[in-house]
């Protein structure tokens, strides 16, 4: 089952009321707390992490950044930019190449993942760094799947290209709208990005722009 990584508004909870009781001096509009409610996005987010986002187009898009992505059923996901308008795009075994190069993968570590839709397995992890993205961030393989292989792409004007750092557990613009993917992404979209976790306290205050660490 591919996963959206919906992010869902948390509102009055303990969480929320605490952080804006500890910034209630500082103007919080535009500002939304969310939390994970699935496993597109491991290693980077968590079923259950929460985070604050910044509720506004961003700007100055870069490859690699963190956006959520507002569907047509009014749904927010949250996803990983990996081409930009006028970019080709292509996957080869999982490799992802960024016009006509391959974007390299440096092994870090295994992890053990359940899920209650598949048997438990041991995960692979490798380090990617997307062209002009300031540092790599974690994605998370689960063995061979279809999206592992994509034709090359061109996208066009107004435009961007999202994959989740769960590779081979994500709808993202690999899969159709058909089936619950979100295909190419317009820029309209866009509609926030997450800026740092709120929840659990090992990431508390950290950024949530899914570096790796």
């Amino acid at each position: 089952m591919r996963r959206g990584t919906v992010v869902v508004a948390v509102l009055g909870t303990a969480v929320a009321g605490a952080l804006v009781w500890s910034i209630s001096e500082v103007p919080i509009a535009g500002v939304r707390s969310f939390y994970i409610a699935s496993e597109a996005m491991e290693p980077t987010f968590e079923t259950g992490d929460r985070f604050l986002a910044a509720m506004s187009s961003p700007k100055d898009l870069q490859r690699g950044q963190v956006v959520l992505v507002r569907t047509s059923r009014g749904d927010i996901y949250v996803k990983r930019l990996a081409a930009l308008p006028g970019d080709r795009i292509a996957l080869n075994r999982g490799i992802v190449s960024i016009n006509g190069k391959p974007v390299r993968l440096a092994p870090a570590g295994t992890r053990k993942v359940a899920y209650p839709y598949r048997p438990a397995a041991i995960a692979r992890m490798f380090r990617e760094q997307f062209p002009g993205e300031p540092a790599p961030h974690l994605i998370q393989d689960l063995g061979q799947t279809p999206e592992d292989d994509m034709a090359e792409v061109t996208m066009p004007p107004g435009r961007v290209f999202v994959l989740g750092d769960n590779r081979d557990d994500s709808a993202d613009s690999r899969v159709p709208k058909i089936i619950g993917g979100l295909e190419q992404v317009t820029l309209a979209d866009l509609v926030g990005h997450p800026m740092f976790f709120t929840w659990p306290t090992r990431k508390l205050g950290s950024a949530a722009e899914g570096e790796a660490r």
